[in-house]
């Protein structure tokens, strides 16, 4: 298709620093351009795959820009050209400039991480227990906005919220949450007497608002604004995603950035420009979880183990930051939508092993490898390549990753590559309730309610606390009802 194709490209190959000791010039020039036209290649091949329609990667290696393209598409309704003028909606990557705002004010001691969220703003009494901390590390217990009625105003929200209790003690385990955010931007904008946007724009921006904007409304017309695409598969075409969380959705999901910017911004935390190495280092330690210990930092996750570890986050499936601290690397990813799947963690995990090798992550590779498979080849032959990776590496096979393909799949209404990818699942884990249940919602989608009868009641038998499974049974027992009727 003709949108996938690159149409702008910066790579300062001045600036790559010269790995073999005593290279010359020319030697500096060589690997930048092989470095690119590597990371080109794959590129052009992977948004080409799955189909997305626009693309913008950088790549920063001790305080230098390696690597600057863009691709394609910034609309694939529209055709317009994808360039260096454009903001992408970053959505939950914008929390690592929240994050990075709040140890600004811990830097300036105007706020500590033990300090309670009451001391600055007005909560309930049951949630008084509530940190600082709690809230950059999704472990408040307090209740989600997320699964309120989004069209109400941030006042009906809030009422609604806050007759609530805590969903579990603060600090003794991670849940997802939006309104912690939304209490930090509140507690932001207390100390600094500045709203959020002003406040980072300042803080965290040389050249103030331009290529910098807030805005949780995918609808909301915006100069250069890139919104997210959501792909339809029974029309065979995108959609401009409709997502809109008001202005309490800024500090979680709210940021809209150009790639200039976002190199910018990491260029400067790297200079510790914008919070000193000691106060970094503190935002990047674990959250010490009381009952369970994920890897999460301070607003920022942690990813890999051993010597390369390497901390960032994630947005909407279309962006990522990841920053691989001991190698002084970060690599930038953003997109504006995917047929498939989200495929960013892949992309990061391909580039990260060009610019050097053992940053790889095996997993990763084997589900990107897999992934791509089945969308390239038959279904026998990426079977094969499955089982054989399976024999040779038993350890980076599972059957969550199979289901994961049967799921996507089934949402592209692909429903015989789905069965058959649910179906063998079943033959390989047979004692797993859950590949039942899932080839028990394939026949289900597919019409077929003798055979998605027969698996979720398997699956009830290896799980008999199932809850969908016991709710399809019963929903698939009424349908038969109706059509005797």
């Amino acid at each position: 298709m003709v949108f996938f194709k690159k149409i702008f490209k910066v790579c300062l190959l001045s600036m790559l620093v010269c790995l073999p000791v005593g290279c010359n010039e020319t030697n500096r020039v060589t690997k930048a351009e092989t470095l690119a036209s590597i990371i080109d290649h794959y590129m052009e091949e992977q948004l080409a795959l799955h189909e997305i329609p626009g693309a913008a990667i950088g790549v920063i290696k001790k305080g230098q820009i390696l690597y600057k393209q863009y691709y394609g598409l910034a609309s694939p309704v529209h055709a317009v050209p994808l360039g260096e003028e454009h903001l992408f909606r970053v959505y939950s990557t914008t929390k690592l400039l929240v994050s990075t705002a709040i140890f600004q004010l811990i830097e300036r001691k105007q706020l500590h991480l033990e300090d309670l969220v009451n001391t600055y703003v007005s909560i309930p009494d049951s949630w008084q227990s509530v940190q600082i901390q709690h809230l950059l590390t999704h472990s408040s217990g307090i209740p989600d906005f997320i699964y309120l009625d989004a069209e109400l105003s941030n006042e009906a929200i809030w009422s609604q919220l806050i007759v609530k209790d805590l969903e579990f003690k603060p600090g003794s385990q991670w849940r997802y949450n939006q309104t912690n955010y939304w209490l930090l931007a509140q507690i932001i904008e207390k100390i600094s007497g500045q709203t959020l946007q002003e406040f980072i724009w300042e803080q965290q921006f040389s050249n103030r608002k331009e290529g910098v904007l807030f805005s949780s409304n995918s609808l909301e017309v915006i100069p250069h604004r890139i919104s997210k695409f959501i792909y339809h598969p029974e029309v065979k075409n995108y959609y401009l995603s409709t997502d809109n969380a008001g202005s309490r959705g800024f500090p979680g999901n709210g940021l809209n950035i150009s790639m200039e910017k976002l190199l910018e911004w990491n260029l400067l935390l790297d200079r510790h420009e914008l919070i000193s190495e000691d106060i970094k280092l503190k935002m990047w330690s674990p959250f010490n979880f009381s009952d369970h210990r994920p890897a999460f930092l301070h607003g920022w996750a942690s990813y890999g183990s051993g010597k390369f570890k390497s901390v960032g986050f994630s947005g909407g499936g279309v962006s990522a930051v990841r920053k691989f601290p001991s190698e002084d690397l970060t690599i930038l990813i953003m997109t504006n939508g995917y047929r498939y799947k989200p495929v960013h963690e892949y992309l990061v995990n391909s580039i990260a092993k060009m610019v050097q090798s053992d940053l790889e992550d095996p997993q990763k590779t084997f589900q990107e490898q897999t992934l791509n498979n089945f969308l390239k080849l038959d279904f026998e032959k990426a079977m094969e390549a499955y089982e054989r990776t399976g024999q040779d590496h038993p350890t980076l096979t599972n059957e969550f990753d199979l289901n994961s393909l049967g799921y996507v799949f089934l949402g592209q209404e692909s429903y015989d590559k789905a069965l058959k990818l649910f179906r063998a699942n079943v033959q390989k884990y047979p004692q797993s309730a859950n590949v039942y249940d899932s080839l028990g919602e394939a026949y289900f989608v597919n019409g077929d309610l003798e055979l998605a009868m027969e698996n979720y009641k398997k699956a009830l038998v290896l799980d008999p606390a199932s809850k969908n499974a016991k709710h399809m049974i019963s929903i698939i027992t009424k349908q038969r009802e109706e059509k005797v009727e």
